[in-house]
């Protein structure tokens, strides 16, 4: 859960102890990685241990262009997201809620957004959002039947992310799925990044002022997964994670060594 000051200098990461309490994490500014062209979306580095109540999302769960045309992802699919109700936040531990809706219209670049005076290529989310819940993870499920074609792509598209290789000999009987329903995901489909609101121009009796009024839509703004790898991509996080991957594969491999099985002959 992260809390940002009014001028925007800095930024809060408060992380839940498991056995109570919260750990503070004051970021700066420019600790943190945008996105190059400007998208609403910025990556914070952190450390991570096991005195602390967290999970992650794997990039293989990130809902890609691919896999939303697979899936048939679009309209109507059901959404929910986990985030911050500011008048409910925890005071002795993080208590963020759940909030659900469907995707109300699909990302497309050509199509961006307009929020905050710049535009967005984002999805937008029928889910009641408020204030407070800017940086949750949203993500999204579908249940359905694919058939013929659809479920060989489906098939096919399983088989690479699972990084199966076809056998250089063909065998002699092949089995293609004609039909088949499934629940698929949940994907994390972005991140909210704000509701976008509606403004009523104010009249007094029949004459327009130049007062206008907000009102909430309830529907929030999501900044999709590949403008989130796009920043996770960039040259130093890479080598970065390069470094810790080493690191650990090194840790894992000396652990290892430490241990004696108990079928060693030669360790009776």
């Amino acid at each position: 859960m992260i809390d940002g000051n009014k001028d925007g200098k800095f930024w809060t990461i408060r992380l839940t102890r498991k056995g109570g309490g919260i750990d503070p994490i004051v970021t700066q500014q420019d600790e943190w990685f945008s996105h190059e062209d400007g998208d609403d979306v910025a990556v914070y580095p952190i450390g991570l241990n096991e005195g602390l109540r967290w999970w992650s999302v794997g990039s293989d769960r990130f809902l890609d262009r691919e896999s939303i045309e697979t899936y048939k992802i679009g309209y109507g699919d059901d959404v929910f997201l986990m985030g911050r109700l500011i008048s409910q936040s925890g005071a002795e531990k993080n208590t963020p809620v759940m909030r659900s809706g469907i995707i109300s219209l699909m990302a497309d670049p050509s199509e961006p957004v307009k929020y905050n005076g710049r535009d967005q290529e984002a999805f937008l989310v029928e889910c009641r959002s408020i204030s407070g819940f800017s940086g949750s993870p949203v993500f999204v499920m579908s249940e359905r039947g694919y058939h013929g074609d659809d479920a060989v792509k489906i098939a096919e598209l399983q088989k690479r992310k699972m990084g199966y290789e076809e056998p250089k000999e063909r065998v002699s009987m092949v089995l293609t799925p004609v039909a088949f329903n499934m629940t698929v995901g949940p994907f994390l489909l972005g991140i909210d990044f704000g509701h976008l609101p509606h403004w009523d121009d104010i009249y007094n009796g029949s004459r327009k002022t130049e007062y206008r009024a907000q009102s909430n839509t309830g529907i929030a703004g999501v900044v999709p997964n590949w403008k989130i790898m796009d920043v996770l991509n960039t040259p130093k996080l890479s080598e970065d994670r390069a470094v810790e991957d080493a690191m650990q594969k090194e840790r894992l491999e000396k652990d290892a060594g430490a241990f004696v099985l108990d079928s060693d002959d030669k360790n009776p």
